[in-house]
């Protein structure tokens, strides 16, 4: 098999099939020859003249010149444009820490199976900091997608570096300034809209600990997928719904609707009873501005939410149903303990709703009011909606951005709902899907199809349709064989693992801790120093090594590595002080395990009370099994 063949196979072997595939080798615009010190080097056809990509002499000195101009040092990812023929790719393996991730972006393919003559993308990879993203623009991103959301990625990607090699530069900038922008967004959407509250995980548990009848009792994920093959519209409070309500009305005996919170109590003053509404947020709020009615909410409604919401929320409604999703780690481990399931639920609980409505194997899902804009007169919300008196001064707005609009043209936008809109062209682009935008403006979703909703709903749920099917008759079907008392159990032993895992997350902060006064204390030499501050960094990272510990205490130890990677730029500074750096770095983990020391015994105590009670129950209780009747507390 020849070098080329061995390259092929493996990237074959890696998901490259049809990109690979995609041209004949003898068709290829790129043309290797070998220079005057006996190293390939390869000329670019572009239009109607060749471009060399390497030095015919010395490619390799070429390749150690590039990176001399760039300061690399520093960067725990770097970015590289262009991959040549890979020779400034192997210098920079040679030059970077074992700590630094490199991300190789190409876009034309036939350079790719040039450099497969030239290095050995399996030894590459074996060193397992470089990422290959081939393909074009939408393929990177759906790549950088998948990687982003691992925490030691997200951790370096806050020191990040960007090289470029010249020629792909130089020829192909349009490319590559479209590639870049996808990185900026990428990881925008996963760093940034995850969220910074450390508060957020004590808030989550102790919601969901108070969930724990109904959550019993939700059925699993196998058993409602591909349940539910009807039509499904979801209605957003976005500005441009009031053109729609009235037809939303017409319909609603013929089609599913499903709604948001924020919009739940105008359908149902204007008349329209939905069949479930969903809702992420644990916030107060909720219950109190979106739900809590003067009169009864109609028993047909079925609130869909994720177990951390507000239990005040929950306490409004006759049909609850509970989906594990998103958040913190601990919901994916106790989904996993209760063979329960997890369903991805994007960044909004308008994506909640999609995935939900998808799953449960909705032919065509219809989007309603999902505008991603500002309305007339920076307005965000529809009339009659929760926040409809909002408007902004969009001239005195910060993070106001502007994107394709329903119609052409462009709208004003922020960045929150940008990351929304491009949360949706991701998984799209990724699992295409019958998504029927109705929104009748704001801003274009690429991905979807376009339709006036009438139009949609007389398309794809008919004028002759039949009335339409209970949503709750549904539910009640879907859980019938779920054993409570035995779903109980399993979410006790579940907590009891937890509780064992904060227990050595304490005792070995405590240990870490300790460390630090040897680091702080003037008679301890130097090079010890050193030592007892590789220490505690070891200790950190190996603890945050588990998903769920991670997840729990992520806000504040992205914050403290961040700041404690940035402080590694004293060590090439002549002027800093090494014992200095030293001392500061071990004095930002020190504040972060005592930090967190004080979280993890909040959540331990959460558990250990839930532990408590479930012990009484399981132990006291046989009633209660399979009942259908409302839980109280």
């Amino acid at each position: 098999m020849t070098f080329f063949e061995e390259n092929l196979a493996f990237l074959l072997s890696q998901g490259f099939e049809e990109q690979i595939l995609n041209q004949p080798l003898e068709n290829s615009t790129v043309r290797l020859f070998t220079g005057k010190m006996g190293y390939y080097t390869a000329v670019k056809q572009v239009e109607d003249h060749d471009i060399l990509l390497h030095s015919a002499y010395d490619p390799l000195n070429e390749a150690s010149r590039l990176l001399a101009v760039e300061d690399i040092s520093s960067y725990l990812s770097i970015f590289v444009f262009g991959l040549g023929l890979g020779y400034h790719l192997l210098e920079l393996i040679e030059q970077t820490s074992q700590d630094c991730l490199i991300f190789v972006l190409e876009s034309d393919w036939d350079i790719v199976r040039a450099a497969m003559h030239v290095i050995d993308f399996r030894e590459i990879l074996k060193t397992g900091r470089v990422v290959l993203a081939f393909g074009t623009p939408s393929d990177v991103r759906v790549i950088l997608d998948g990687l982003f959301v691992n925490g030691e990625i997200q951790l370096k990607l806050h020191k990040m570096g960007f090289l470029y090699f010249a020629p792909k530069y130089r020829h192909d900038i349009t490319v590559v300034q479209e590639i870049r922008r996808i990185i900026i967004e990428v990881f925008q959407y996963h760093i940034l809209a995850k969220g910074n509250d450390i508060s957020w995980s004590i808030k989550g548990l102790t919601n969901l600990s108070e969930h724990i009848p109904y959550l019993a009792r939700s059925p699993y994920l196998r058993q409602i997928a591909d349940t539910w093959h009807k039509p499904v519209v979801i209605v957003l409070a976005g500005p441009s719904l009031n053109k729609n309500i009235a037809v939303l009305k017409e319909w609603q005996d013929r089609v599913t609707i499903f709604c948001v919170n924020t919009v739940f109590n105008k359908l149902l003053d204007y008349g329209i009873v939905p069949d479930a509404t969903f809702t992420l947020d644990r916030a107060p709020v909720i219950a109190e501005k979106h739900y809590k009615r003067d009169d009864h909410i109609p028993e047909s409604v079925v609130l869909v939410g994720n177990p951390v919401i507000d239990p005040r929320s929950v306490n409004l409604f006759k049909h609850n149903m509970f989906i594990f999703g998103g958040g913190e780690f601990y919901q994916s481990e106790l989904a996993r303990d209760m063979g329960y399931g997890l369903l991805p639920v994007g960044l909004s609980v308008t994506h909640f709703a999609f995935m939900f409505a998808l799953y449960i194997g909705a032919p065509a899902i219809l989007l309603v009011g999902q505008d991603l804009a500002y309305g007339s007169e920076g307005r965000t919300h529809s009339s009659g909606s929760v926040y409809d008196e909002i408007k902004v001064d969009l001239d005195k707005e910060n993070d106001v951005v502007y994107l394709e609009g329903y119609y052409g043209g462009e709208v004003p936008s922020s960045l929150s709902w940008k990351l929304f809109r491009d949360w949706y062209e991701i998984y799209l682009e990724r699992f295409p899907s019958l998504l029927i935008n109705c929104t009748e403006g704001g801003a274009k979703i690429k991905g979807t199809l376009q339709l006036p909703l009438k139009e949609a709903l007389e398309q794809y749920v008919g004028t002759d349709s039949l009335k339409k099917d209970s949503f709750v008759d549904w539910l009640y079907s879907v859980k019938q064989d779920i054993k409570y008392e035995e779903m109980l159990d399993k979410i006790r032993m579940s907590f009891e693992k937890r509780i064992e895992k904060l227990q050595i997350c304490e005792l070995v902060f405590a240990r870490a801790s300790r460390v630090y006064h040897n680091i702080e204390d003037p008679e301890i030499l130097l090079k010890f120093k050193k030592r007892y501050l590789d220490q505690m960094d070891k200790e950190a990272r190996n603890i945050m090594s588990d998903q769920w510990i991670f997840s729990a205490f992520k806000p504040e130890y992205i914050r403290v590595m961040v700041e404690y990677n940035g402080l590694d730029t004293g060590v090439y500074n002549a002027d800093v002080d090494l014992e200095t750096v030293i001392i500061s770095k071990a004095k930002l983990l020190q504040d972060m395990f005592c930090n967190i020391g004080l979280l993890s015994e909040k959540l331990r105590k959460i558990l250990e009370d839930t532990v408590s009670k479930l012990n009484e129950k399981i132990g006291s209780s046989g009633s209660g099994k399979n009942s259908d009747k409302k839980v109280s507390r």
